[in-house]
């Protein structure tokens, strides 16, 4: 379940709720008096003193047991005080004494909705409009915005949508309503919309704050001025305001009860209490929340980011937002600050799994894999609460993180059983196909590698097969995600082909070579700066004896990576192949300048000199070799070209 229909329910039943101390007032609990207690109970909700409320609601209700109305308002306030069953139990006393109350079948909905019996609540929603209009319906705003909610926990959010739509007819400028309507947005993928309504929602807080201040800051004025005027003035304004007040208190009484049945109890909406600018607080956070739920989806993360800081400026110990946010910053690469938010996140809800999976993300970008292993753990030990890909993802990336640790066949025990929770899971089945590949370089015997070889090829195919299918196959980000998955497979295709060379199995080792070329030109056409593909292209055109073309695939990784040393070794080895042994050298020194401790470059070198038959070029070539043996006493073409020298002098030294 998202994060924003987790907060359906909550939100609606009255997420700014501020506790307040339960009503007593001594003397007056004897009153016998219906509208007094109905009054008083009106009041006590719309100051959000739900408790007090029960209790003067619960004296309405002992003098005239038989009003449906009050049992409906009873059953509002069980709602607000979480009390679910005891308001649908209020709501069916309401019902039987008047079956189309649809204020009663309102409180039912949301209450049963509250439960998770959403089917039930979507037909009483359903049964509550069927009766009466939008117009005719009372307190249709906050009875419809429950219906929504309703909707939304039972994922019609076509319907939930047209909903919000219908109360800001009534209510073009309600903050919560268009909050909500941002939120049923996101889940019908309108991510503009989305952004739009809750831009609204924030602007009408901004408004409505403004409003406030500017009234407080006239009242003080007028409190100024009274101060100031005369005892004599404020008497006898006094006296004729009273005057006053009285003939209009006859009067509007008269028309209140005409109009709607009962005396109009409604406090000042504009008046400014802690109770309205806390829910004013709750709204705009969830807005913002929202707003960056809608950007991400738009792959806008930064924007994401700035609307979770603002969400987090009005509540910093919302776990959920600070997860939010270090994904989005995932996202941009940003791992140092997504491991922050990441963290952040688990200091306050430790046993998050999607924020313990982001710190395992994170660690696992930053090369700090014990960690990442930690956390990953921990993840699968949490609370069970995962992005898309589930338990799954988390198996994944602590295969990652095992591999990362040189532990390669833990990390495809783990892969692995992400396969297993989650067939279709694509990336897993890409970094299986990597971890048999570092298995299949650890046997000795190269059979059994072959076989390890042959299954990450398998793997990554799978791979492909499953990225080429997914609804978001044309995406950039899809695309680059094959190319590197091609990449990998002409890896793969490569090895095997020297293997097979080895094993002087000629044609089946040129069909690898040809299946690599395809995969590393598949790759390139996505990726086409991708340095380490055009030296593994430059590989696979040089076994199959294209010598030019392997040049120019050699130059193109040396210009997208100078720094790159084996970009400058395949250049030169392909130079050698041209016969252009001084070119090769040049190209080797570049190497050995970058990686001096290497004994294949030295060996390398010593070989390619020894070529150019000069007295000078021979003693450099076996000063080389002696190098390269010094750094690995093992290096074979260094030991078997000084074993062959050796053998030539002692030849013409007999002779």
């Amino acid at each position: 379940m998202t994060v924003w229909r987790k907060l359906a329910i909550a939100s609606a039943i009255g997420l700014w709720q501020l506790s307040s101390p339960v009503w007593a007032q001594a003397g007056l609990v004897e009153i016998e008096d219906f509208d007094y207690w109905q009054s008083l109970c009106s009041l006590q909700i719309s100051a959000a003193d739900y408790e007090a409320a029960l209790v003067a609601c619960e004296r309405s209700i002992a003098l005239r047991p038989r009003e449906a109305a009050q049992w409906a308002i009873h059953s509002e306030i069980l709602l607000n005080l979480e009390r679910y069953p005891e308001a649908i139990a209020s709501a069916q006393r309401a019902l039987a004494i008047d079956p189309q109350n649809t204020s009663a079948l309102t409180y039912q909905c949301l209450a049963h909705s509250a439960l998770q019996q959403n089917q039930i609540a979507i037909d009483l929603c359903d049964q509550a409009l069927a009766l009466e209009t939008v117009e005719e319906m009372p307190g249709s705003a906050e009875a419809l915005r429950y219906q929504g909610n309703a909707l939304e926990q039972a994922e019609r959010y076509g319907e939930a949508l047209s909903i919000y739509e219908g109360v800001l007819t009534l209510a073009p400028d309600d903050p919560q309503t268009l909050t909500f309507k941002c939120r049923t947005q996101i889940e019908l993928q309108q991510y503009a919309e989305a952004i739009e309504s809750c831009q609204q929602a924030i602007a009408a807080i901004d408004l409505e704050e403004s409003t406030e201040e500017n009234l407080e800051n006239s009242s003080e004025v007028e409190n100024l001025e009274e101060s100031s005027e005369t005892p004599e003035e404020t008497s006898a304004e006094a006296a004729v305001q009273e005057d006053l007040e009285t003939e209009s208190l006859e009067t509007e009484d008269s028309e209140d009860i005409q109009a709607n049945g009962t005396e109009n109890n409604t406090e000042d909406s504009s008046e400014s209490t802690p109770q309205n600018e806390q829910q004013q607080a709750d709204i705009r956070g969830l807005a913002l929340l929202y707003q960056g739920v809608a950007h991400a989806r738009l792959r806008q993360y930064a924007q994401a980011v700035q609307s979770y800081d603002a969400a987090l400026s009005i509540d910093p110990r919302n776990a959920e937002v600070w997860t939010l946010q270090g994904r989005a910053l995932a996202k941009q690469e940003q791992f140092v600050a997504a491991l922050t938010s990441y963290t952040r996140a688990v200091e306050i809800l430790p046993n998050s799994s999607r924020a313990l999976l982001g710190q395992c993300i994170a660690f696992n970008q930053l090369a700090q894999y014990e960690s990442a292993a930690t956390a990953c753990q921990q993840a699968i030990q949490g609370d069970a609460l995962w992005w898309e890909s589930g338990e799954a993802e988390a198996w994944n990336q602590s295969g990652q993180a095992l591999a990362g640790q040189g532990n390669y066949e833990a990390g495809l025990a783990a892969a692995s059983r992400a396969i297993g929770i989650r067939p279709g899971y694509a990336e897993a089945w890409s970094n299986q196909s990597v971890l048999y590949w570092y298995v299949g370089n650890l046997r000795e015997d190269v059979h059994v590698a072959v076989e390890e070889y042959i299954r990450a090829i398998a793997a990554a195919e799978q791979a492909l097969e499953l990225q080429s299918q997914s609804a978001i196959a044309l995406e950039e980000t899809a695309l680059e995600e094959i190319a590197r998955i091609q990449a990998n497979l002409g890896r793969y295709h490569l090895t095997l082909g020297q293997i097979y060379t080895d094993l002087s199995s000629v044609e089946t080792a040129r069909n690898h070579f040809h299946l690599a070329l395809s995969a590393y030109s598949a790759a390139l056409a996505q990726l086409p700066e991708d340095a380490d593909a055009w030296v593994n292209s430059s590989v696979a055109l040089w076994s199959l004896g294209k010598f030019d073309r392997a040049y120019q695939a050699a130059n193109q990784a040396v210009a997208l990576d100078p720094n790159l040393v084996e970009a400058w070794q395949t250049q030169a080895v392909v130079l050698v192949a041209l016969e252009q042994y001084e070119l090769a050298l040049s190209s080797y020194r570049i190497a050995l300048d970058l990686d001096m401790e290497n004994a294949d470059i030295w060996a390398a070198i010593g070989v390619v000199s020894l070529q150019l038959q000069t007295p000078e070029a021979q003693a450099e070539g076996i000063a080389a070799l002696n190098r390269a043996i010094q750094l690995n006493p093992t290096q074979a073409i260094a030991l078997k070209t000084l074993a062959i020298i050796e053998a030539q002098s002692e030849t013409e030294t007999e002779i």
